[in-house]
């Protein structure tokens, strides 16, 4: 009989079993596919921004808030360095962004597994969950071959982003009374059929709003990837959450936020090449268009947005209401946690959603094994973490 048994090997999973086996307890770790933390080798293109530095409660959003912010209070950006340092991997933090310092996933995955190792884990891969019984004082989890009991569960299994969550979860936790919020896909491109698709593989700077019934319901500004199939790109993956069933929804592009409409004009006519503020490719395509069509209000029609599979993470879940913020032990089943991907929790990109995923892992680990978390860094450890920084981030995106 397992003391703790974590279902999900991705990074809430994983952090939780160290966690809890920190704290003493023998803990099994089941993963329903052949490996675990194949999205987090997937992560920041494949560098893994594994946290940031300004991670707030604006970083999640709007319903979230008032779960976010004792969650933070608790386990913060220099909490995930530390945690990061303790298992062996040393960050690299540009403009507050922070990634392992070789700036490869694999890092990352290999140190979580390794100190699974050492705090004897046990692991098992192929070990897709069925459904768990109340069992004595505690529950009994079955998969299709084999049976587990345990005194605390932690339901960790992700969710449809990246084609990696087990549905079948969602169902567990339903099995316990919980509801499931509408799933969707966030934090993924847009698709739409415009002449810019022509311009597939240019990257430039804009603005980009999301536009329903005459009313722009989001905004995002950095750097816009035009693709084949519409456009991706952070600004882009960070409205994608609020595209939904509405018949008509439009993607409006402000191509140079940076400049005032009448500015950009006057440089035109007074005989600044199109080329001055634009790809070469892209400033071919608006010298086609420019009567018809402006750069600071560029509107596309809106044919969707990409499938869970191409998507970093989703929006709904397990509503926050149903958790405990602080140990994320569920508020309708004693000894039942849940944390990551499987709760209505999804912010913007940044490292923000791993970080997430990290300190509800870590959290509902140490909780389910009735341990309380003390952190060990210092204020000097903080300055030197600062000091790292150098200010500058290419896009991984």
């Amino acid at each position: 009989m397992s003391e703790v048994l974590v279902i999900g090997g991705g990074a809430a999973g994983l952090a939780a079993s160290i966690a809890a086996a920190r704290a003493g307890k023998k803990v099994t770790l089941l993963e329903a596919s052949g490996k675990t933390g194949a999205k987090i080798l997937a992560s920041g293109g494949g560098k893994c921004n594994y946290t940031n530095l300004s991670v707030c409660p604006g970083s999640y959003y709007d319903e979230n808030k008032g779960f976010i912010e004792p969650l933070l209070d608790n386990f913060g950006a220099y909490d995930a360095i530390d945690f990061f340092e303790s298992i062996g991997v040393y960050p690299s933090i540009k403009n507050g962004f922070v990634y392992p310092r070789s700036e490869e996933a694999a890092t990352v995955l290999s140190a979580l597994l390794r100190e699974c190792e050492k705090l004897k884990v046990s692991i098992h891969t192929n070990a897709a969950v069925t459904h768990i019984e109340s069992f004595k004082s505690g529950f009994k989890v079955f998969c299709e071959d084999y049976s587990y009991e345990a005194d605390k569960v932690i339901l960790a299994a992700g969710s449809p982003a990246g084609a990696t969550g087990a549905l079948c979860a969602y169902d567990i936790a339903k099995s316990f009374g919980h509801s499931i919020n509408e799933l969707s896909a966030a934090l993924t491109g847009v698709l739409f059929s415009d002449i810019l698709c022509s311009a597939a593989g240019i990257r430039t700077r804009a603005k980009a709003s999301i536009l329903t019934n005459d009313e722009i319901l989001c905004e995002s500004e950095g750097e816009v990837q035009l693709t084949s199939y519409g456009a991706s790109g952070v600004p882009v993956m960070n409205i994608s959450r609020f595209l939904g069933s509405a018949k008509e929804q439009y993607l409006v592009f402000d191509f140079i936020p940076e400049t005032d409409e009448e500015e950009f004009d006057t440089a035109l006519l007074s005989g600044t090449p199109l080329t001055a503020f634009f790809p070469k490719k892209l400033a071919a395509l608006f010298d086609i268009m420019l009567m018809e069509r402006h750069p600071k209000h560029y509107f596309v029609k809106l044919d969707g947005k990409r499938s869970f599979e191409s998507a970093q993470v989703t929006r709904g879940g397990i509503p926050i209401c149903e958790i405990d913020p602080l140990t994320f032990e569920s508020k309708l089943a004693k000894g039942l946690f849940i944390a990551g991907e499987m709760l209505d929790v999804d912010g913007k990109c940044g490292g923000y959603n791993l970080h997430f995923a990290w300190a509800s892992g870590f959290l509902a680990g140490c909780a389910a094994a009735g341990a309380e978390y003390k952190r060990t860094f210092t204020d000097a450890d903080i300055e030197r973490w600062k000091a790292l920084d150098t200010g500058s981030r290419r896009s991984f995106i």
